[in-house]
């Protein structure tokens, strides 16, 4: 006997397809897979169902390898925008102003960052924008300085500064960065529109300091890194023992003879709780990547879309798992109605597996798209 819909052989005595699902109806004394013109009789056996679908955990790029340094404030290829930094306040100290004026607080920022001296350059910080959260604070102590070179020098640098009320915004237009990196000269052109070089500044209390949002990316990378690591280590081992346990229950489920409904609920027993550690650690993840999206200033655009492909991917990938784990419920609820001898309606119970089958689908097609932006998103963010 083959089957009507995809025509790979099914054993004897089989109600279902073995290999894509699809449901044998008898006609004459021969069966043939087909969807049947009026009601059928309810199965005197319950049919196999479907394997349940189960896909691979969302990917996400892989982190460098250990000793690769990231630079977290990309302006030209392998620079640290932290550079930006520099730049900007250099130009700053050729100004008149002084004190509190944006230009003296830059050069403050200027003398700690020579010493990368994060304790003084925390005092011309504005320390409102971490609303608290000392893990916030902690990672821009901790990056601030992490990528700035030992020694920089400044060439023709030309700049405009713009107030408006409490806010000011400092911009590099013109000159270079001249420095030393492994014995080799590097430079930047602050003329390149490539070449980011806006410092936001904000008023307080009189007083001039530098905005957190200036450096956003350091933030974004540092929770992309550890968003993907949770997804690339830990959800990822997750998902292959949710794998493992979707495969023993598809088989045991899709025994000859058919197993009982209590046999059946105790093997749908041991996938929930695993089912629900991988709901933990996807919660884990997208609150890294929510952190990304929570974040203020500009030029984040590109992160803040990764980290929504990312929070999607995790949410379908959860979705197939929970949709497999309730088809499975449904099949052993029929054989439970079967057992008491009462008939399951097998045009619901056929409907139920074309709806299964059409859903996830969908949701697989959902996360190749999220993983698909998530690849291009992360060659731009190198």
């Amino acid at each position: 006997m083959f089957c009507g819909k995809c025509g790979k052989e099914v054993p004897e005595g089989k109600s279902f397809c073995t290999h894509c699902g699809a449901p044998v109806v008898k006609t004459d004394d021969k069966q043939e897979s087909a969807t049947p013109t009026t009601t059928p009789t309810p199965p005197a056996a319950m049919p196999a169902p479907p394997t349940p679908a189960v896909v691979a955990p969302p990917e996400t790029p892989q982190v460098a390898a250990p000793g690769k340094k990231r630079k977290v404030w990309p302006i030209v290829a392998g620079i640290a925008g932290v550079l930006v930094i520099v730049a900007v306040v250099l130009v700053l100290v050729l100004v008149v102003f002084k004190g509190t004026s944006p230009a003296g607080t830059v050069a403050s920022f200027l003398k700690a960052a020579q010493t990368k001296n994060v304790n003084a350059a925390m005092k011309v910080v504005d320390t409102a924008y971490f609303k608290g959260d000392s893990q916030l604070e902690a990672l821009f102590k901790k990056e601030i300085f992490a990528d700035l070179p030992n020694n920089v020098q400044f060439v023709g640098l030309e700049y405009t500064t713009s107030v408006n009320g409490n806010k000011a915004t400092v911009e590099v237009t013109n000159g270079k960065a001249n420095y030393t990196v492994d014995g080799k000269k590097k430079s930047i052109d602050f003329a390149t529109p490539e070449a980011p070089r806006k410092m936001e500044m904000v008023k307080v209390g009189g007083n001039w300091y530098i905005s957190p949002a200036t450096f956003g990316n350091v933030f974004a990378g540092a929770y992309k890194k550890s968003g993907d690591k949770l997804a690339n280590e830990e959800l990822a081992a997750k998902a292959t023992d949710l794998q493992k346990e979707f495969a023993s229950l598809g088989a045991m489920m899709s025994a000859q003879p058919t197993p009982s409904s209590q046999q059946m609920k105790a093997a749908i027993a041991k996938v929930e709780p695993v089912l629900k550690e991988y709901e933990s650690v996807s919660e884990k993840t997208k609150a890294e990547f929510q952190k990304i999206l929570d974040l203020g200033g500009s030029g984040l655009d590109d992160y803040k879309s990764y980290a929504k492909a990312a929070i999607g991917s995790v949410d379908t990938s959860t979705a197939v798992f929970d949709e497999s784990v309730g088809l499975m419920k449904y099949v052993a609820d029929a054989k439970a109605q079967m057992e008491t001898g009462a008939a399951p309606d097998a045009n619901a119970y056929n409907q139920k597996i074309a709806d299964f089958t059409q859903k996830t689908n969908d949701l697989e097609k959902k996360l190749s798209d999220y993983q698909q932006q998530m690849s291009d998103l992360d060659k731009q963010l190198q």
